[in-house]
């Protein structure tokens, strides 16, 4: 007998023994596992137990408020019938993955309302100079009477928090594209934008921001079948938001793949004296590009034209073209072979643009340069369209 319970003992400590030993190997690979740079970004990891009202946002740790009041939290099995899933006191909705979603006030017109903001540290600091994809998924609650624009997520290198419940006048980095409304009830938006970090950025900000009369105010219609009351807001409910290294804007599409393409041609002017010399008028002749393409467009046929006719006047001149690219057509280089060496191309359509006027191809030389000489630093639009080039020099 006493063998007999000596070994049922031993047996018993084996198993509580191999218990413990796959509890510490799970938490070892729990901890080993790569970590997304957002932590809990579809809402459904934390105790569910203790989910029981609205502004409960702060149980998905770490997320929490810059402001008092909280955002609010809705999953599924839930008994308050205010923050259950799909149907809640804000609407009906079904989690885009998971069996839960935050929610959050970015717009109202009831004076007892504010607006409500979602913040999170995040897993790890942005890197200077890198790209990141920003994604996430929103939808507007169907008893929502208005839909807002300037709804997005800020990033930033310092934590917000505020005394009191502000509205924060700062420009979201990453909304719907245009920054229109966010309109849709039906279903979730996924919405996504790529940004370029400063570095050092460890925090995100995701709310309805700006002042109220610069914001886009659309007035929205009960959607037929939902029932309840609507709400003098613009109520959104989030999920699954996710930050990851990029190479290439074409690689934040949030759509079926596609080539971004930027139709922004720069186009300048140059104040030339009376009776300018040829050189003096082919050395400052450029022609610009939309983004993404060697196609000469057609705004410059005429400056060609005149660079052609002075070359044909003047025998003992020869030019070489050099092309430029701008910096994102680099980036989108490296995972896209058809944009590989746009600058090159660009400087042999122009070549070819001018043989075909008549010039002798034996005159006309090509170099290419990449993006390293910009004309423009600025990161927008204009200061990209200034790079996308192809300048000509009298050699």
């Amino acid at each position: 007998m006493i063998m007999k319970r000596l070994l049922v003992a031993l047996l018993t400590l084996a198993v509580v023994g191999a218990t413990a030993q796959k509890k510490i190997d799970k938490e070892k690979e729990a901890a080993e596992a790569p970590q997304g740079i957002v932590p809990n970004g579809n809402f459904d990891d934390f105790e569910f137990k203790s989910l029981k009202t609205p502004n409960q946002v702060d149980l998905v740790t770490p997320w929490f408020t810059p402001n008092v009041i909280l955002c609010d939290l809705f999953s599924k099995g839930v008994k308050s019938p205010k923050i259950q899933v799909p149907t809640n006191e804000h609407g009906i909705q079904e989690p885009a993955s998971g069996s839960s979603y935050a929610g959050f006030r970015a717009y109202s017109k009831d004076p007892k309302k504010t607006r409500t903001y979602l913040e999170v540290k995040l897993n790890q600091k942005l890197v200077k100079g890198q790209q990141y994809c920003i994604r996430y998924s929103l939808s507007l609650a169907e008893l929502s009477k208005f839909a807002v624009n300037n709804v997005g997520v800020y990033v930033t290198d310092k934590k917000l928090q505020f005394s009191k419940d502000n509205a924060i006048m700062v420009e979201p980095q990453v909304t719907i594209g245009e920054n229109v409304p966010v309109n849709i009830m039906d279903s979730w938006e996924h919405i996504c934008g790529a940004f370029t970090a400063e570095g050092g950025e460890e925090y995100i900000v995701i709310g309805g921001f700006g002042a109220e009369d610069k914001m886009k105010v659309e007035k929205m219609k009960k959607p037929a079948g939902v029932t309840g009351t609507v709400m003098n807001d613009a109520y959104y409910f989030i999920d699954n938001v996710e930050i990851v290294a990029i190479d290439a804007k074409s690689q934040c599409n949030c759509s079926k793949k596609s080539k971004p393409q930027a139709q922004f041609i720069y186009s300048s002017s140059v104040a030339r004296e009376t009776g300018a010399k040829p050189t003096d008028v082919i050395n400052t002749t450029v022609v610009y590009f939309a983004g993404l393409t060697e196609m000469v467009p057609g705004q410059f046929d005429s400056n060609i034209e005149e660079v052609a006719t002075l070359l044909k006047a003047n025998a003992s001149l020869n030019i070489e073209l050099v092309g430029h690219s701008d910096i994102d057509e680099i980036a989108e280089a490296k995972v896209d072979d058809e944009v590989a060496n746009m600058a090159q191309k660009r400087a042999n359509a122009v070549k070819e643009a001018l043989v075909g006027y008549g010039v002798d191809a034996s005159r006309i030389s090509v170099s290419s340069v990449d993006d390293s000489q910009p004309a423009s630093t600025f990161n927008s639009p204009s200061g990209h369209a200034q790079n996308r080039r192809v300048v000509f020099k009298v050699k």
